[in-house]
């Protein structure tokens, strides 16, 4: 079921559908891990969400889940994020996490300059507006604050590594407008994440099997999956102007391929340059490429 539509994401005429594929994906991914058992893609996905310093996720959810709940766009004082959730401990303990999701856009405002923040009443950065309003987000659930045990901001993108720029700005805003000086609980993941999760997925219900299977077909034609490798199909199919046997055999041979940073839709485009792409560059000897270039290795 589109929660997107039922949200009113999406027009009756579905005229704003090509501007709400970032609420379409959204919609689709979480609609489907509130369908299955939170042990079964919700938790494994949420508990991989990494800071900056590289700490997961996992350790703050460490009591037994017995409900979870959801809400799809709510609107809060300051922002209206993606899906704010709610872990039910059986402890009859709270923990609330906070889901801002982006596929091609980047934050929908930016943070403010020094000069900005020493004059600002409030925050302009999106992750800092709706980190705010997170530590109030217990009203939504009708839930008394203290029986809150935690926090989390998850930023998910499309990224293939983490957007450190993005959340450094994001935190130097939110610790400006902070009355108390807590450790800032704002955390990163991406969309290819649940690929593999399905992929390893274990004790699964049969109830459950045709929504992991949707999923996954989905992340599949969206190519949210994470790169496997060159295959021999691929490295023949290159011009001859650019590869020649003869020099194989007696030398290292560079490949090149580069990934258009904002684009994820395309495949690996090889011997092109350009001022914003991202070069990968390996050279490899003839045995190399023979033994490890197939589908689903990596060099």
């Amino acid at each position: 079921m589109t929660i997107a539509e039922i949200s009113g994401k999406i027009s009756r005429t579905g005229e704003n559908l090509s501007e709400r594929l970032e609420d379409l994906l959204t919609s689709d991914v979480f609609s489907a891990c509130r369908y299955v058992r939170p042990m079964t893609l919700l938790l494994p996905f949420l508990s991989q969400a990494k800071q900056l310093n590289d700490e997961s996720l996992e350790h703050l959810i460490e009591d037994n889940v017995a409900r979870v709940r959801y809400l799809f766009w709510p609107r809060l004082k300051r922002s209206e994020p993606d899906v704010l959730i709610a872990f039910e401990f059986t402890s009859g303990y709270f923990f609330l996490i906070l889901i801002e999701a982006k596929y091609f856009s980047q934050k929908s405002s930016s943070a403010l300059s020094l000069e900005e923040l020493e004059i600002a009443e409030t925050p302009s950065d999106q992750l800092a507006r709706e980190y705010l309003d997170l530590l109030d987000a217990h009203e939504a659930f009708n839930y008394q604050k203290s029986k809150i045990l935690g926090r989390a901001l998850i930023y998910i993108t499309a990224h293939r590594s983490i957007p450190k720029g993005s959340l450094n700005e994001s935190i130097k805003e939110i610790n400006n407008f902070l009355a108390d000086k807590d450790k800032v609980n704002l955390f990163w993941t991406n969309w290819f994440e649940f690929h593999p999760i399905i992929s390893k997925a274990r004790n699964v219900f049969e109830w459950e099997r045709p929504i992991l299977d949707d999923l996954r077909q989905l992340l599949e034609r969206k190519s949210l999956i994470h790169f496997r490798g060159f295959n021999l199909d691929i490295v023949t199919s290159i011009q001859s102007g650019f590869l020649y046997r003869g020099k194989i055999s007696r030398r290292s041979i560079r490949f090149r391929f580069v990934l258009l940073p904002e684009n994820i839709m395309t495949r690996p485009l090889f011997y092109l340059s350009s001022s914003v792409a991202r070069e990968y560059n390996w050279t490899v000897s003839e045995k190399k490429i023979l033994r490890t270039i197939y589908q689903g290795g990596v060099i």
